[in-house]
């Protein structure tokens, strides 16, 4: 899915506990997005293969958009209800148009899937996830939550095997499930 918005008015909004503030700012802006999906089963192999390859896919369009001059953001979501599919919503906010933006993405996304990721992404795609692991575990209450609801209501273990089925996964696992998703 493409969606794109020209000259969009843009307000700031400030508070604290007693006032909000709102102020328009003299420049509009262009907003583009593009949302990826596919079916994608939640089960823990295919989870810590998908958080590799979304990891990967993060890591490459955010460096080679910003190379561009064009900062993006990049987030990724499981859609559970009513089928499994995995999301990777793709958007830029900037000042001036750029007609290329799409091409941009779609020039990645294209090169992601023919040649797949490289052993050194996926080595660091391993490290990031491993060490927000172990941080969500001591920080996060949001971590505790989604333990609880995968166990509990899909039946899913996703707590005791992450870190393991993450290191075990291998290049060629990677770019299977990025090719197949891409």
């Amino acid at each position: 899915q493409k969606e794109h918005w020209n000259n969009v008015p843009i307000y700031l909004r400030k508070s604290d506990y007693r006032n909000l503030w709102e102020m328009k700012m003299d420049y509009t802006r262009n907003l583009y997005n593009m949302t990826l999906a596919s079916p994608s089963i939640y089960r823990i192999k295919e989870v810590a293969d998908m958080s590799l390859v979304s990891e990967v896919i993060t890591k490459r369009i955010s460096s080679r958009m910003k190379d561009k001059g064009c900062p993006v953001k990049v987030e990724s979501t499981w859609v559970k209800f009513p089928e499994e599919f995995f999301t990777h919503s793709i958007s830029s906010v900037t000042k001036d148009f750029d007609p290329q933006w799409e091409s941009y993405i779609l020039e990645i996304l294209k090169e992601l899937s023919e040649s797949g990721a490289t052993e050194q992404e996926v080595k660091n795609a391993k490290s990031v996830l491993v060490e927000s692991y172990g941080r969500e575990q001591k920080e996060s209450l949001d971590f505790w939550k989604v333990q609880i609801i995968n166990r509990f209501i899909y039946g899913q273990d996703m707590y005791t095997k992450y870190s393991e089925y993450i290191n075990n996964s291998t290049v060629e696992s990677v770019n299977r499930v990025l090719c197949d998703y891409l």
